[in-house]
């Protein structure tokens, strides 16, 4: 059964011990003394932060749990994640998981995977109708774990506008930058540059925000203030 599994959920074995880390107990003399088992059931609510298809290794789910400072990764493939999530990244959720015990023959080692097992959307009425701006510093949540960035958000001014900051690095060393202001329309922020540097004859030239119930997502950014390979686009999550 957990042979299957993790051939589902698509990567090479040894790549899962470096994603699992802590998770991975220690060598195992034989398979006697590791038996295919379910050590554990959790089950959390917090902010879904999509499907993250790795290159090698085992794909996950991201779920920022509040309190927390780093997210908690499921091991998940695409199908489920869509069966249980759809594409509603930034909704709240509640996400039940397995830890898996497994003996791997090629490598001789016991593994210990965490599985996704169930979860849903929280409905309305448990995450609050209402889209509320919470001006502050949020930490950009990229699945890259060399890569990092903040969201720098102030209150708004008379006018209505909020100004933002926005500063993001890539694993291989690529920025992005932006420093301008916002209108709330909806549920979303539109941010253009100061007048002064602001490009009107491109329409693209905004950072598009998505207000979400416990974070916000930036969803359009225009590359003209990134790096060749730098992005802003994703979730961030309020410090």
């Amino acid at each position: 059964m957990f042979g299957n599994r993790l051939i589902h959920l698509g990567g090479a074995v040894c790549l899962v011990l470096v994603l699992l880390g802590a998770h991975v107990p220690a060598r195992a003399a034989s398979k006697t003394t590791c038996p295919e088992k379910v050590i554990d059931v959790q089950t959390v609510t917090g902010t879904y932060l999509g499907w993250f298809e790795t290159e090698e290794g085992l794909n996950t789910i991201g779920i920022q749990v509040p309190g927390e400072t780093e997210p908690v990764y499921i091991g998940a493939s695409e199908e489920e994640a869509r069966k249980f999530f759809g594409n509603g990244t930034g909704q709240r959720v509640s996400v039940t998981w397995q830890v898996e015990q497994m003996w791997i023959d090629e490598t001789r080692e016991c593994l210990r995977l965490e599985i996704l097992k169930e979860g849903h959307p929280l409905d309305a009425a448990e995450q609050g109708s209402a889209v509320k701006v919470i001006p502050g510093q949020y930490k950009y949540m990229s699945t890259h774990e060399d890569a990092s960035g903040e969201l720098r958000l102030s209150a708004p001014d008379p006018s209505g506008k909020f100004a933002v900051t926005i500063e993001t690095i890539s694993p291989q060393l690529h920025t992005c930058g932006f420093s301008g202001f916002c209108t709330l329309k909806d549920d979303m922020l539109i941010c253009r540059n100061a007048p002064e540097y602001d490009d009107a004859e491109n329409p693209d030239a905004y950072v598009g925000i998505k207000v979400l119930q416990s974070g916000l997502e930036i969803v359009h950014g225009s590359y003209g203030w990134c790096g060749a390979k730098g992005s802003m686009v994703g979730i961030y999550m309020l410090k």
